[in-house]
């Protein structure tokens, strides 16, 4: 059996931490070294024996991991959402020192779905657009990470759309849809997350894959 990944793992008490220490139980391949929490803050890790890190927590807690990873010249994966536009400057600059991929979505659906977005066919592009996202209750950001990283896309393609519409209820892991309406006729695209491992599959797979990367800033689609 070939050696185990380290991962240290920020925001290891959430919903997507819980998740991924689900599913590395189950797995062969991975080994949580390093939690963080209020009994192991990141100075009391040993970077000699941690391979990568994993973060799912809070603007705050990522811009510490952030630093963390700089220092010590660690490959980082995020899905951390709400950075300000400071928040996200400094990711983009320290991406020059380190690997950095960060998504506000690590689905292989949602990457997907982004670039169907770039491909919008002419045609279409003047009928009414709105996007939709619903996450459950607790969720603190709104609109989600995911769907403001939509709306930049079709933005991107020169076509306006209004602020996402925002939906919270229930435990609902994630569903985003992008309508477009014409005349008699919609045209609708919709991703469901069944299941909050998704998002903890697509993270582990690209710490994997990050592992083998130059510094540089990267997204889940990179590494599909």
């Amino acid at each position: 059996m070939s050696e185990k990944i380290k991962i240290g793992l920020t925001g290891a008490s959430g919903r997507m931490g819980k998740s991924i220490c689900e599913l590395v139980k189950t797995e062969d391949k991975f080994h949580i070294q390093a939690y963080y929490d209020s009994k192991n803050p990141l100075d009391k890790w040993d970077s000699k024996t941690i391979d990568a890190v994993i973060d799912f927590s809070i603007p705050e807690v990522f811009m510490n991991t952030l630093k963390w990873c700089e220092t010590n010249q660690k490959p980082l994966v995020s899905g951390t959402t709400g950075l300000n536009s400071t928040e996200e400057k400094k990711l983009k600059e320290t991406s020059s020192k380190i690997p950095i991929l960060w998504s506000p979505n690590m689905s292989l659906g949602i990457a997907c779905f982004n670039e169907w977005l770039k491909k919008i066919p002419q045609t279409i592009k003047n009928w009414d657009i709105q996007i939709s996202e619903t996450h459950h209750r607790f969720k603190k950001d709104a609109p989600s990470g995911t769907a403001l990283f939509l709306h930049q896309t079709l933005e991107s393609q020169n076509i306006k759309s209004p602020t996402p519409h925002s939906t919270r209820e229930g435990d609902v892991h994630g569903v985003h849809k992008v309508s477009f309406t014409g005349t008699d006729e919609t045209l609708s695209i919709e991703h469901i997350a069944q299941d909050r491992k998704v998002f903890a599959r697509g993270a582990l797979d690209a710490s994997v894959w990050i592992l083998h990367q130059k510094p540089g800033f990267y997204q889940i689609k990179d590494c599909l």
